[in-house]
């Protein structure tokens, strides 16, 4: 699915993190927007060990939301539903954390307003599914009050399957973060482990290109952060001049 170049909402309606299949048994309403062949590779990679569970124990996830659903069927006619699922995302941190998207996705506009502040608990690819069913005005509320939000969307889309939309949602989001939130994703970039299917490094290059001045300028000012840089371009030279020369070589041949 491509970007829509009109859309004015920062989280563009694409897939749901496949993070989430290798955690939660996942319904038909996420289903909805993959096709068979999405499917087939995210659980060829599932499989191949290349999507790495949060938390081993994910079993218990799936249970303690069973016995939510078990109560909520039970109790349907005496509880409203807005009350049951504050009591069920309420139990963290006692017990594990609550996957929100399995209750967020199914409230009522009017309901979701008390359940936005406790979406900055949530884990990164579950708060993508949850900004995947926002409104723009539940969006904005999350941006303007949450200054986390933010730093967390965009690091969700520093893992495959939304790395190639991690530049473009970025720039939507520089008048979001401030210059420790961009430390921070730079230092997130840094930690990525390399990976043969794609570049990080270009994709640093190119978030660094991109960034603000004054962002720049705190980067310079910082000692530590300072070295990473200059670490990483030296490394970006470095893959830059083997893939000439390997070029070269192979025009020679």
């Amino acid at each position: 699915m491509s970007a829509n170049a009109v859309d004015s909402r920062i989280f563009s309606r694409y897939m749901p993190s496949l993070l989430h299949f290798s955690l939660v048994k996942v319904g038909v309403l996420l289903l909805q927007d993959l096709d068979y062949a999405t499917l087939f590779h995210a659980w060829k990679r599932i499989q191949q060990g290349e999507l790495i569970p949060l938390h081993k124990n994910c079993e218990d996830h799936s249970l303690d939301l069973m016995v939510f659903w078990r109560r909520r069927m039970r109790n349907a006619t005496r509880v409203p539903w807005a009350r049951a699922a504050l009591a069920y995302l309420g139990r963290f941190p006692e017990f594990l954390m609550p996957r929100f998207s399995s209750s967020f996705l199914f409230l009522l506009p009017e309901e979701r307003k008390k359940f936005l502040e406790a979406l900055n608990y949530a884990e990164d690819d579950d708060l993508q599914v949850c900004a995947h069913a926002m409104s723009k005005e539940e969006e904005e509320h999350m941006l303007l009050n949450n200054w986390w939000y933010p730093v967390k969307l965009l690091r969700s889309y520093l893992d495959w399957p939304f790395r190639s939309l991690f530049i473009q949602t970025a720039e939507k989001l520089w008048n979001r973060i401030d210059h420790y939130s961009f430390f921070h994703l730079l230092g997130c970039i840094f930690w990525k482990p390399l990976d043969e299917n794609f570049n990080y490094w270009e994709l640093f290059e190119n978030f660094w290109k991109k960034s603000p001045n004054n962002f720049k300028e705190k980067v310079r000012e910082s000692p530590c952060m300072s070295k990473d840089i200059e670490f990483w371009y030296k490394v970006i030279r470095s893959e830059k001049t083997a893939r000439f020369e390997k070029q070269r070589k192979k025009r020679n041949c």
